[in-house]
């Protein structure tokens, strides 16, 4: 999903922001389950790097994250790439999107922080990530005793003037992904039921988060979050 120019721009001097500041429910998956992978729109990302696909798959003590680009480009110092990690899957706790740690990457490198309640700090002690960015291509390996947990939520950006939310249109999936239903299962009508909705805004600057929980179906749906500029 892209986010057009201002937006784009609110987000990147929010990344410059961060490390500016640095410088101050499902089953868990094992070592033997397969990749997770999980697709974004191409052609929709402006003059951000245009995120193809989100790849997450178990190693030996944590996970391998590929996030891949849909072409080939040089992120140099003003293009980036955010991974956030909602480990426990709160989108009312954490920074940004509700994410307990972030990876940020551009040209110059690659950067580790965690949330401590009034922002994000990369002093703290974690696993090296591992991190290798080519032109096509972040990767790198989050440490389960970092995570702390097995399943999450996160959430990837990439920014320039424009800046491209992954996966998906809601810019949030869930690791590992839910077990798929069965065809006969598939084939039965639910039940919906209406219950309405919940909104709530959370301000810091530079930006409010709009929570929106919508229960349309009999599971409920989980929140979407929303990012818009303060007033």
């Amino acid at each position: 999903m892209t986010l057009g120019g201002s937006i784009g721009r609110v987000l990147a001097a929010t990344a410059i922001a961060v490390l500016a500041a640095l410088g101050a429910g499902p089953p868990a998956a094992t070592h033997s389950s397969p990749p997770a992978v999980y697709a974004d729109a191409i052609g929709d990302a402006g003059d951000a790097p245009d995120i193809a696909q989100i790849t997450i798959s178990p190693v030996r003590g944590g996970l391998a994250v590929d996030v891949r680009l849909a072409r080939p480009m040089q992120l140099g110092a003003y293009g980036w790439i955010l991974f956030g990690v909602d480990t426990d899957r709160n989108p009312y706790s954490g920074g940004g999107r509700g994410d307990e740690l972030l990876v940020l990457a551009n040209g110059e490198g690659t950067t580790f922080a965690r949330w401590t309640g009034s922002g994000f700090t990369s002093r703290f002690q974690h696993h090296d990530l591992g991190a290798a960015l080519s032109v096509t291509d972040l990767t790198f390996v989050l440490s389960l005793a970092d995570t702390g947990t097995r399943s999450f939520e996160f959430s990837v950006a990439s920014l320039r003037e424009d800046a491209d939310l992954a996966p998906g249109r809601r810019g949030v999936a869930s690791y590992p992904l839910p077990p798929r239903r069965s065809r006969r299962a598939r084939g039965r009508p639910t039940q919906p039921r209406q219950l309405g909705a919940e909104r709530d805004h959370r301000c810091s600057q530079p930006f409010c988060f709009l929570v929106t929980r919508t229960f349309a179906q009999a599971s409920g749906d989980r929140p979407v979050v929303h990012i818009i500029t303060r007033a």
